[in-house]
C-alpha cells in the first residue's frame, strides 16, 4: 500500500499525534507574538495596526448584515432547492 494509511488505527493514531503537536506549536507561537509585542509596546517601538489598513470593507460588510446575511451567504449564497 503506497502513501499513508489514514483509514487503519494506526494511521489515526499517527495523524491525532501530529494535529496534536501541531496545536502545541501554534499556541507556542500566539506566546511568542504576544509576549514580542509587550516588549515592543514598553520600548515604544510597536503602535498597533494603522487606521485604515483593514483588508475589508467594514462598511461594505454592515451594510449586508443590515440585509439579514450571515458571514458566508455573501460567498455561499443559500440554495433554494434544498
Amino acid at each position: 500500500m503506497a502513501g499513508w494509511p489514514r483509514c487503519s488505527n494506526l494511521g489515526k493514531l499517527l495523524g491525532s499525534l501530529l494535529f496534536g503537536i501541531a496545536e502545541i506549536e501554534l499556541q507556542h507561537a500566539k506566546e511568542r507574538q504576544a509576549a514580542g509585542i509587550a516588549v515592543a509596546k514598553q520600548r515604544g517601538v510597536y503602535t498597533g495596526r494603522r487606521q485604515g489598513t483593514t483588508k475589508a470593507a467594514p462598511a461594505r460588510a454592515r451594510a449586508l448584515r443590515k440585509q439579514g446575511l450571515t458571514v458566508l451567504e455573501p460567498i455561499f449564497p443559500p440554495n433554494p432547492k434544498r
